[in-house]
């Protein structure tokens, strides 16, 4: 099924392209909208913004060796903390975005022990059912600017 909102993709260079690959072309010919972020500049391996300002970060996994819930911990830190320096993106001190993060395995697929919601597994087949579900939470009234996150996120520094 082709695209109805497209999904604008920045390309950097990412850490395992093989799976990012997969990610882009999957969400591109998907129903959902936003901004894909591959790869460096920033320092998490991709982020969905979606047109209503829901944020996934993902964490690519190719072969499943990688600790999931660390590697959950450091990306959704990143993002998080980023988004809440931008005064547009909060109300007061409460931040208006919440990133959501998820591993994708691309390996024999998730593991049994991590299926729980705080640190989401998925297989590329199940990605896409993950984030619909995600991007159809109401957003806050008023809704984040997307433009506002983008450009946020984007500021992360390059990795030394």
């Amino acid at each position: 099924m082709p695209a109805t909102h497209p999904v604008t993709v920045i390309q950097g260079v990412p850490r395992h392209p093989q799976p990012a690959a997969r990610i882009r072309a999957d969400l591109e010919e998907s129903e959902l909208d936003g901004t894909l972020i591959i790869g460096y500049p920033v320092r998490v391996d991709a982020v969905l913004i979606s047109g209503q300002g829901h944020v996934t970060v993902f964490h690519l996994d190719p072969e499943g060796t990688e600790d999931p819930v660390d590697r959950q911990d450091q990306a959704w830190t990143r993002v998080d903390r980023l988004l809440r320096l931008k005064a547009e993106l909060r109300r007061g001190c409460h931040p208006l975005v919440v990133p959501q993060s998820l591993t994708i395995n691309y390996s024999l697929g998730a593991r049994p022990d991590m299926t729980d919601a705080e640190y989401p597994v998925a297989t590329p087949e199940t990605a896409l059912d993950f984030l619909r579900a995600f991007h159809r939470r109401t957003p806050p009234d008023p809704p984040p600017s997307h433009d506002a996150i983008v450009d946020q996120i984007l500021w992360i520094p390059p990795v030394d």
